[in-house]
């Protein structure tokens, strides 16, 4: 990384955008296309994965469906989520915090 001047070249400056967006897409999972039970367990899986792994934030998208109404009780019976609440942009979207 190059910094000239105190501000960022443009090859610094994709590079840091470039894994801002990768941590984003990596603490991100889509449990749209799924029945309950699999988007069950591959939400506890993953939220699991994230607390090994130290991370204190994760977005689950559910959509708009069955998914959403039954994740407030995924989250409240999952031991690694501290709190949720849902995206003020988006109502099928879910950011979790985990312990």
């Amino acid at each position: 990384n190059y910094i000239v001047l105190g501000i960022l070249t443009l090859a610094a400056r994709k590079k840091l955008l470039y894994f801002s967006f990768r941590e984003i897409i990596m603490r991100t999972i889509d449990l749209h296309g799924r029945t309950i039970h699999d988007a069950w367990k591959v939400f506890i899986a993953f939220a699991y994965e994230k607390w090994l792994d130290k991370e204190k934030e994760i977005r689950v998208i559910t959509g708009h469906g069955a998914i959403q109404k039954e994740f407030p009780s995924w989250c409240d019976a999952c031991q690694h989520v501290k709190r949720y609440e849902t995206e003020p942009y988006n109502r099928g979207s879910f950011k979790v915090r985990l312990r």
